[in-house]
């Protein structure tokens, strides 16, 4: 189905509404060094969903690395994520998830993403309560597993959910990753309101800068 967008950047004074094709693409024109993010409407039993905040690079948000992608679930896989997972969200709160990849990975591969990385947020969340970050875990073929699980750093899948970040529409959170001594890109979200679904997906979520291995 074509999906109903807000395309925003914050040198703007209202949002821009559009609408994708029927395999879900889009072309914009965004400044270079604008920031922007994009929110997929509610509609078609499809759940609202908002990017994280990216800053257009001088080659624009396009090829395989570069797409700004935006990953929408359904409203049953949102609320069944949500009762699998078995955290509260409390009023007053977003729900957050990034998927934190390997070296030279895309939204295209499978997996994305590598056992042992942990995922940092500044400003800092709840680490041990309700709030601390849920792992996704893999089953056959590295397919994301939703079931409970004790994870304390990500599995193949990469993904990760932090259930409950504080609304605050003037504070950017930085989300990155932390494993042995490689750097990892970061990503940038704004919890704008409250029941806000935001999903940093690959190409957006924190990236490995040099290949990770388990030597």
């Amino acid at each position: 189905h074509p999906l109903m967008v807000y395309i925003n950047t914050f040198d703007d004074n209202a949002a821009q509404p559009m609408s994708t094709d029927a395999q879900g693409y889009l072309r914009i024109q965004v400044a270079i060094g604008a920031k922007v993010f994009i929110t997929c409407l509610a509609a078609n039993d499809f759940h609202e969903t908002t990017t994280s905040i990216v800053t257009v690079p001088p080659e624009g948000l396009s090829g395989l690395f570069g797409r700004l992608v935006l990953q929408v679930p359904s409203n049953l896989i949102y609320d069944l994520f949500k009762l699998l997972i078995g955290r509260p969200t409390p009023a007053g709160t977003c729900q957050v998830v990034v998927t934190i990849t390997q070296y030279n990975k895309t939204y295209t591969d499978d997996p994305q993403g590598f056992p042992g990385v942990v995922a940092t947020i500044d400003p800092a969340s709840d680490a041990v309560g309700p709030a601390r970050p849920y792992y996704f875990n893999t089953m056959l073929n590295n397919k994301t597993n939703p079931l409970p699980n004790n994870l304390t750093a990500t599995s193949f899948d990469g993904g990760v959910v932090f259930p409950a970040i504080p609304v605050d529409a003037n504070t950017d959170i930085i989300i990155s990753g932390q494993y042995k001594d490689v750097p990892f890109t970061t990503s940038t979200i704004r919890c704008m309101k409250a029941g806000q679904f935001l999903n940093a997906a690959p190409n957006q979520g924190p990236k490995a800068t040099r290949p990770l291995t388990d030597l």
